[in-house]
Order: structure tokens, then sequence, then C-alpha cells
């Protein structure tokens, strides 16, 4: 009899390592949208870390996180953002020349194309975004968003 249990609570709760790199997490958003993000994904970025420390049931399909406060529009910048730097490990791209005046400093052309979509935002909204973005705890997009929030108040200055 205490084979068995050993043998049920093994299967049951032991994990490898290479299952848990792949575990997938299941995203709801306050528009009823749903993303699929790898969990080695948040752990290398910290992303959700405050919320996997209350719950770490959170994220299967039976219990999925909802983000009720999230629209989709702005979990797809942080799941687009990830999808580009945690799945190339290997990626590298040559700095460029640096003008106090020129937003296109950032190292590589994803910044580049990934940034201009903040273009058409008033200042209150890239400020609102920020805010929202910086609950995600991904300090490599914060700092970027804030650079874009600081050129885009000091355009006409500049100019």
């Amino acid at each position: 009899m205490a084979q068995v249990i050993n043998n049920r609570f093994k299967r049951d709760h032991y994990v490898t390592t290479n299952q848990r790199k792949y575990y997938k997490i299941f995203i709801l958003t306050n528009d009823d949208y749903y993303f699929i993000i790898e969990k080695r994904k948040l752990y290398k970025s910290l992303l959700f870390k405050n919320i996997f420390d209350l719950d770490k049931t959170a994220g299967n399909i039976t219990n999925p996180i909802f983000l009720k406060k999230f629209k989709s529009k702005n979990v797809k910048i942080i799941v687009e953002y990830l999808n580009f730097y945690y799945n190339k490990i290997d990626f590298f791209e040559g700095p460029n020349q640096v003008t106090f005046n020129n937003i296109d400093y950032y190292l590589n052309n994803f910044d580049k194309k990934f940034l201009d979509k903040f273009n058409a935002f008033s200042i209150s909204d890239l400020e609102n975004l920020i805010k929202e973005l910086s609950y995600f705890n991904i300090i490599s997009l914060n700092r970027k968003m804030k650079f874009v929030l600081y050129f885009k108040k000091n355009q006409k200055r500049i100019k």
C-alpha cells in the first residue's frame, strides 16, 4: 500500500526541469482576449513575479491568470517584446552612433520598429501605458518606453 502511495505521489507531484521550462501560461484580459506564453520567458523577465509569489498554481488552462485591469493591446505589446528578446538568445547587432536628439539610438532594428507604434500616442496616453507596463516588471521595456516619452515631451524644444 505504501508503495502505491509513493508512486502516485511521484507521478502527480514530481516534475522534471525540462517539463518546467516549457510549461505554458494562459492569460485572459478584460476585453476577452487570451494569450499563451511559456513560463520560461516569464522567469527570465520576472514578468508576473508578484502574481506567482501569491499563487503558484495560477496560469494553467483550468485556472488562467485574469488581468482585469489590462486591455489586450497592452498585453500584446509585452508578449511581442518577450517573444523577440527571449527567443533570440544569441542575438547581437553592432551599436550605432548616438546623437543627443535622436531616438533611433537603440541598438537594433526591432526596437526602432517596435517603438514606432507609439508615435501616434499622446503624452498622457504614453504615461498611462508606462504605468500599466511597469506592473509587469520588465525593466528594459520600461526604460525604453520612458525614453520614448522623454523624446515626445521634448520634441518641440529639440526641433
